[in-house]
């Protein structure tokens, strides 16, 4: 079951307020966790906090049906309620792009020919919005600086997620939507990123945007688009990618397809983060964090595969 990709289409899910409730009991603290929503809709998460959390899981039935109209397919349960906006993606075509930039910290180096298959990925990061249908039919604690004004505009991408908050995010999405979704590897980040400008120093082009520095992250409007349209590529924050980290992968990465080192301590993040002295981060520049860390200027995008 896929959804239409393309500019301006939107996929939609739609909500009701009296679904099925999940009971989980943690086996450390004997808390119980509430996951709001059908059965056939959490199983897999339940899968994933079970784990990674170390919590069993209980679940009730649920009935899903299915509508679909010009621009989106719809899931619709029958004792609906709202519906909720969702991710605009925007699809990136198979092909060979320059990875890498000799000119950057060695991590980046040496530049080289990748081949990407296919993919959707986000036009912009997860925002305070998206995130909030989560929290709410998850359960799961929300991310530190939550509540801080300077972070909580529900236009903003939502910071001080770990790796493996990301990841629980894009597990619920996947089955909320029907399609499979994940983090991007930083070959297909930096290949949608680029947008066909192999030599540029930023995503957009050359020029360096204003302002220097910022109080909070940015909204993604507030940024410069790339040409296929995806904001926030630079000077709001980083984000998470699938691959483990290493300095000399590029070396030795295979030229079709690279997902990273099989195994490693941190995870690598692109972009480039608001609370930084140089906001504006190269489309080349690596980045990386242990995946349980949580910092405000760490966010993340989703990618939808389409092959």
């Amino acid at each position: 079951m896929f959804l239409p990709v393309g500019r301006g289409h939107r996929s939609r899910i739609s909500q009701q307020n009296g679904s099925p409730r999940w009971r989980t009991r943690c086996t450390a603290s004997h808390d119980p966790i509430h996951l709001r929503g059908p059965a056939t809709l959490f199983a897999p998460l339940a899968a994933v906090v079970a784990l990674t959390a170390g919590v069993p899981t209980t679940a009730a039935d649920g009935r899903w049906r299915s509508l679909r109209d010009s621009a989106a397919l719809v899931l619709v349960d029958d004792r609906q309620g709202a519906i909720l906006g969702g991710v605009n993606l925007v699809e990136v075509p198979p092909g060979w792009f320059w990875m890498g930039w000799e000119g950057g910290q060695a991590g980046a180096r040496p530049r080289h020919r990748v081949w990407v298959d296919r993919f959707a990925i986000a036009r912009a990061p997860v925002t305070n919005r998206d995130y909030a249908v989560f929290l709410e039919e998850s359960g799961i604690a929300a991310p530190p600086w939550w509540e801080d004004p300077r972070f909580n505009d529900p236009e903003q991408p939502v910071v001080g997620v770990s790796w493996f908050d990301a990841t629980l995010f894009c597990q619920w999405l996947s089955h909320h939507e029907g399609a499979p979704h994940r983090l991007p590897t930083e070959a297909e980040w930096e290949k949608a990123a680029r947008g066909g400008l192999e030599d540029a120093r930023f995503p957009w082009g050359e020029d360096r945007p204003s302002p220097d520095t910022f109080g909070r992250p940015a909204r993604p409007a507030e940024t410069p688009a790339n040409p296929l349209g995806l904001l926030a590529l630079s000077g709001v924050c980083h984000e998470w990618c699938l691959d483990w980290e290493d300095e000399t992968y590029y070396a030795r990465s295979p030229d079709r397809n690279p997902r990273g080192p099989e195994t490693g301590g941190r995870r690598v993040s692109r972009g480039g983060a608001w609370r930084h002295q140089d906001p504006w981060s190269p489309v080349a520049h690596r980045s990386s964090l242990p995946p349980g860390l949580r910092y405000s200027d760490y966010g993340f995008r989703v990618l939808r595969e389409t092959g």
